[in-house]
């Protein structure tokens, strides 16, 4: 027994020793002259045009002016000691008596107070980043509140602390949240302004002055009224205080484009290891143009807002160099939620991503604008059953031309051709031109992927169609023009690069597609906001249940992409992109012109293979005499070389595919329908696998079998038992392995399929 506690008594001495030596070192190692500093104030971004966007710390990516301890008001330094930490002048980094009570708080309900924390404590969190209360977090910053107090002395630390402290959007320090809230500088504040900054510490979300002025006004009068109690201001001054009401400023104009720089600013962390060593960022913003579209966007958020969408972004550049003009993460960056940057938010972009689809089929030459591709009742393979797409418009529109499919951007033509080409090299495709949200493996997406299934940001939407206006070469967005170094040394980005993804005709095809308004005329009707006198490419998007409206306009010179929704997730009223962001997107390209711009420019396909032709509408192939004809753009070779075999002698000739679209579609005299086949069944296929769901009641699920014939005398039999009669028949799911077989004359056809529950 003796033994074993002289043992336990060795381990705990070795122990207890390790644990100094660790406490020892950790007090040894001093700290840099620099740790106090505020992030370089100075750094200053710049637009293209030399103007002032903002002044910003690139550490913490804020707004911040720094200051000297003898420039802040005393008034001010004795209400922050006041509420903040009355024992500052003579504690070592912790007040005792206020960590006993942390630390019986923590073991007693899981949860430190706030307000227990000293100024020096409050450094050590906000210079090592310390979010969360508990035990081990709070030894750590007693432990760095010491250290500090060590090497620096009680001036140094509350300089550092009054530089460094976050006020709420972005804004860091006193003497700039004075500037940003009450317009002035902070040796002018009032006590009511100076009591507000002090409540405003405490909790800067809960406390944001833009949406909480009367909270923090009645919190910073409560502080007052304390203050006056305990002598630390007169009678006089209260009541002045109390009489008078707290005006905060808005959002002021030299702090400008404020998502950009925030986003510029990450960049120059990636090129500068050092970004304190920075003193300018020359930007590719123009500051001009940035405030009109925010004006445009500004003047049709009365109309939005009525659609209950709450919030823009948008997304401009030049095609040629890649370098941003305008990036309007919200209209207004000091607004709820305006500090989500809308741009770089991940959403899911609807039909804005079917061009990258067609692009890959016209590349491969199995499709050209005039391929004729099914817009009917199809079902395609998925992990999780069958994959059904409707179209927007709940309808189907028959033999549909590839040029139409895309201009009118129908559902279920995209993902046939989807299923043609492969879903890998469309999901490679777009991993190869920037879309790097798409972080899952492609089955995960499915071949809903072309229909804009994934989370993806704007930005990495008008990246991805920059490859279309530069005939088929991808790079990426540029926002740094150089950057100044304190040393005076200029820092140019690293030069473009450039890689082709698509030949230049592939991306010309796309260009005439998404210009010509004759190929969205069916689906959005002859009025649209996205029919323009210019030669502009335009694309919608609208996600599901209406949250998100995608917009990407373009035309040989600049791109445009526009989001439309609430940040919130909130589905907007019926409102479809052509309507949502179609109409900021047609009041900027008018804009531009009444400016001088010149918008006249058409795609063109100068030295390029391209060709043109005389086409069927319904057919695709070369115009009969008997049909309605349209002028097509195919690559050279790929051309139709047979004329129109749908006209004949005053009928339509229509594949047997599209036997029921025709019947329903066309007038009956007119139409023909051409069988290669005597019997085949559409649906269900070999081996479908079917479940019951057991909140629907069993009479209310079933399933269509769907049969190809010459006749309509097609006879289904189920397990051997005649079960109805029809090309079509409705059939109530049943649980087991059942054989549906159908039969007309001499032909029998027949599958398996299984229903579980």
């Amino acid at each position: 027994m003796k033994i074993e506690t002289r043992r336990i008594l060795y381990f705990t001495g070795l122990t207890v020793n390790f644990l100094l030596i660790i406490i020892a070192l950790f007090f040894a190692i001093p700290y840099d002259k620099s740790f106090l500093a505020i992030s370089n104030p100075s750094l200053k971004i710049y637009d293209r045009n030399d103007i002032l966007l903002a002044e910003l710390t690139p550490e913490i990516a804020g707004f911040s002016s720094k200051f000297t301890l003898s420039e802040v008001p005393a008034d001010f330094i004795q209400l922050l000691l006041f509420s903040e930490d009355r024992e500052f002048e003579s504690h070592p980094g912790f007040s005792l008596k206020s960590f006993g009570r942390v630390v019986y708080l923590l073991f007693s309900q899981g949860q430190a107070p706030s307000g227990a924390s000293t100024i020096s404590q409050q450094l050590a969190k906000i210079k090592y980043g310390i979010n969360r209360n508990n035990f081990i977090t709070k030894i750590l910053e007693l432990f760095r509140a010491l250290k500090i107090e060590s090497y620096f002395n009680k001036q140094e630390i509350l300089e550092s602390y009054l530089n460094n402290v976050f006020l709420g959007n972005h804004i860091y320090g006193i003497k700039k949240a004075a500037e940003v809230y009450f317009s002035k500088d902070m040796t002018g504040m009032t006590l009511l302004e100076m009591a507000s900054l002090i409540e405003i510490i405490k909790a800067p979300s809960a406390y944001d002055p833009y949406k909480q002025t009367s909270t923090v006004e009645t919190k910073a009068k409560n502080l007052l009224q304390r203050a006056y109690t305990n002598g630390i201001i007169d009678g006089g001054e209260l009541k002045v205080n109390l009489d008078d009401h707290l005006i905060i400023y808005p959002y002021r104009a030299e702090i400008n484009a404020p998502h950009f720089c925030f986003w510029v600013l990450d960049a120059v962390k990636k090129i500068i290891p050092n970004p304190s060593d920075i003193t300018e960022i020359h930007t590719t913003l123009d500051l001009q143009l940035y405030n009109e579209i925010q004006s445009i966007a500004k003047d049709r958020m009365v109309y939005l807002k009525q659609k209950n969408a709450n919030h823009v972004s948008i997304l401009m550049a030049d095609n040629q160099s890649g370098e941003v003009l305008v990036m309007l993460g919200s209209v207004d960056f000091f607004a709820e939620d305006g500090q989500i940057n809308g741009v770089t938010m991940k959403r899911q972009p609807g039909s804005t991503m079917k061009p990258f689809n067609y692009a890959l089929a016209l590349e491969s030459k199995d499709f050209t604008p005039a391929s004729i591709i099914p817009d009917i009742y199809s079902e395609f393979p998925s992990m999780v059953g069958k994959y059904v797409p409707k179209n927007y418009d709940w309808r189907y529109h028959g033999p549909v031309r590839v040029a139409m499919a895309l201009g009118c951007s129908y559902n279920v033509p995209a993902v046939y051709i989807l299923n043609k080409g492969g879903l890998y090299p469309y999901y490679a495709f777009l991993r190869n031109i920037g879309f790097d949200s798409l972080d899952r493996p492609q089955e995960f997406y499915g071949l809903g992927l072309t229909l804009g299934n994934a989370d993806l940001s704007l930005l990495e939407l008008v990246r991805g169609y920059m490859i279309f206006p530069n005939n088929g070469m991808y790079s990426d967005l540029k926002g740094i023009r150089y950057i100044v170094m304190k040393n005076q040394q200029t820092n140019y980005p690293a030069p473009k690069e450039e890689k082709r993804v698509l030949t230049p005709e592939s991306a010309f095809l796309i260009n005439h597609i998404l210009s010509d308004y004759k190929y969205k005329t069916p689906a959005f009707g002859v009025n649209s906001p996205i029919s323009f006198p210019f030669p502009v490419a335009v694309k919608t998007g609208t996600s599901k249940d209406y949250r998100d409206n995608y917009l990407v306009g373009y035309n040989t010179d600049f791109i445009v992409g526009i989001w439309t929704g609430n940040f919130s997730g909130a589905t907007m009223k019926n409102l479809p992109s052509a309507s949502g962001g179609g109409v900021i997107l047609r009041d900027l390209i008018l804009h531009l012109y009444n400016q001088g711009w010149n918008l006249d420019q058409p795609f063109s396909s100068d030295g390029m293979n391209i060709t043109k032709a005389s086409i069927c509408k319904l057919s695709g192939m070369l115009a009969g005499p008997e049909c309605d004809s349209d002028a097509e753009y195919f690559i050279y070779g790929t051309e139709p070389m047979e004329f129109c075999t749908w006209h004949q002698h005053g009928k339509i000739i229509i594949p047997e595919i599209y036997e029921d679209w025709a019947r329903k579609n066309l007038p009956e005299y007119l139409v023909e329908v051409s069988y290669t086949t005597d019997l085949k069944i559409i649906s269900p296929s070999q081996g479908d696998i079917y479940r019951i769901d057991q909140n629907i009641a069993i009479e209310n699920q079933a399933i269509e079998f769907s049969a190809l014939a010459k006749s309509d005398d097609v006879i289904w039999y189920v397990d051997g038992k005649q079960y109805g009669k029809g090309k079509k028949v409705l059939w109530n799911l049943r649980t087991g392995e059942h054989m549906i077989k159908a039969v007309t004359g001499e032909f029998k056809k027949s599958v398996s399929i299984i229903v579980v529950e």
